[in-house]
């Protein structure tokens, strides 16, 4: 029985994803804010990694919320196929995850398009072979 090349069939799924890109209609960054400070005070500077394009973002159904035993609420968003690191391509746990750096920084996730606003990490899902998946919540802060 021959072996599954991962790395091979990630290539594939990432070269056919522009394809899903115009169905997809949010963007999602990756901010790292650094305060000079504590948390909260002063300016910060923000570093951003940008997402692929055609990721899926969608709202938490009610059921899933009813299901996840006060995990999750209403509003929670779910981020699907985010492509996992291979020769070439992908992105690592490490930059989709991060943790923050330092005890003056935040992970913060911005999106924006269909859904739009700033949200923290609740949950990262890393069991899938070729993809990675986030659940975030919305910051008090946002609108």
């Amino acid at each position: 029985m021959a072996s599954i090349d991962r790395n091979g069939i990630l290539a594939i799924l990432d070269s056919v994803m522009p394809i899903v890109t115009p169905l997809r209609t949010t963007r999602v960054a990756v901010r790292t804010r650094q305060w000079p400070g504590e948390l909260g005070l002063g300016t910060p500077t923000d570093t951003n990694l940008l997402l692929q394009a055609y990721v899926k973002v969608r709202e938490l159904t009610s059921r899933e919320v009813a299901s996840s035993g006060g995990q999750r609420e209403l509003g929670d968003v779910q981020v699907e196929g985010i492509t996992a690191e291979y020769p070439g391509g992908g992105l690592s746990l490490a930059q989709i995850a991060p943790e923050p750096p330092t005890a003056s920084s935040e992970i913060i996730y911005v999106l924006s398009g269909a859904i739009n606003g700033e949200y923290r990490r609740i949950n990262v899902r890393a069991d899938k072979p070729f993809s990675y998946e986030l659940t975030l919540r919305r910051l008090n802060t946002t609108p």
